[in-house]
């Protein structure tokens, strides 16, 4: 870790919590290193004794200051560390991954005690991160149609590393290192598929150009209903929003042991409900029973994706 960023990040953190910290930790989502727009994120994780309403003033506050630090992309979170530990203890991402992958700058003997004590993925811990999963996607649509190409894109990455997170919490009762964890663990019989999708996603997302190349083919949509129909008419934008989607199809029936909506079914309902509507936000949720697609704009409108 850099001393600069390591110093100055503790200094800010003392400066707005001071002695309510329990810990604090420099960490990254290593496990998202998959696409490079990522990799040069960091999360400043702060364990608090507590936590009022006026803690997430000072955190606004902090961010604010941390925006500011040249060539420092970071962003602080704060903890309450009763719930940070009962999470831990769960295998609840982010948890995991600040105490088993961050950079300790103060209070490095609590991360040392929770490692020693271990963790095991509790239903919950998967179910959340596979509404992660959803909730990505569901950003992912809504970025698209608002032309965010960039930030849809991101989310796509944050889409298939959670969908696949989940799966390797199900499994394993552990969170993955990699992408390379969740293939060794994929049946056999689906393991080349599987492959073949997050390849070409992965592929994809990483494209110098495919973001303004994107943005070219939804040029002169006037509704969203009509630019998500240009995406699925171009080879790019098609499996840039259908790959992630049988992602989550398969390996939520995979967790769930239940069907999901099929991908061409899905893109039909979704058109359908988009409509003549001219502006819209999509909305996706993973939850059970059964994950449900929200649209809001002129007329709400809710579907559950049910096969």
């Amino acid at each position: 870790m850099n001393n600069y960023v390591e110093k100055v990040l503790r200094n800010y953190a003392r400066r707005y919590f001071g002695d309510d910290i329990i810990a604090t930790s420099i960490w990254r989502m290593e496990y998202f290193n998959f696409y490079r727009s990522l990799r040069r994120k960091l999360s400043l994780a702060i364990i608090l004794r507590s936590i009022d309403p006026n803690r997430f003033i000072s955190l606004f506050d902090l961010n604010m200051d941390i925006q500011k630090l040249p060539d420092i992309e970071a962003r602080a979170e704060i903890f309450d560390v009763n719930e940070f530990m009962a999470r831990f203890t769960e295998g609840f991402v982010p948890e995991v991954y600040i105490v088993e992958k961050g950079y300790p700058i103060d209070g490095a003997e609590f991360h040392d005690e929770l490692r020693s004590r271990g963790y095991r993925c509790s239903k919950s811990a998967v179910i959340e991160t596979l509404n992660r999963a959803f909730i990505a996607y569901g950003m992912t649509l809504n970025e698209l149609i608002s032309g965010n190409i960039g930030l849809a894109l991101e989310n796509i990455a944050y889409s298939i590393g959670y969908v696949t997170i989940a799966f390797y919490q199900h499994i394993e009762g552990r969170v993955p290192d990699s992408l390379i964890n969740i293939i060794n663990i994929v049946p056999e019989d689906e393991r080349e598929v599987i492959i073949t999708m997050l390849d070409r996603t992965i592929g994809l997302i990483n494209k110098d150009d495919i973001p303004d190349y994107l943005q070219s083919v939804a040029v002169g949509s006037a509704y969203p209903c009509d630019l998500l129909r240009s995406l699925l008419q171009d080879d790019y934008g098609r499996e840039v929003m259908m790959i992630p989607y049988q992602l989550l199809r398969i390996f939520w029936e995979r967790i769930h042991n239940k069907r999901l909506m099929p991908m061409e079914l899905f893109f039909k309902e979704l058109i359908g409900a988009l409509e003549d509507m001219p502006y819209a936000q999509i909305e996706l949720r993973g939850t059970e029973p059964i994950p449900i697609l929200r649209i809001k704009g002129p007329i709400t409108r809710s579907i559950e994706l049910r096969y």
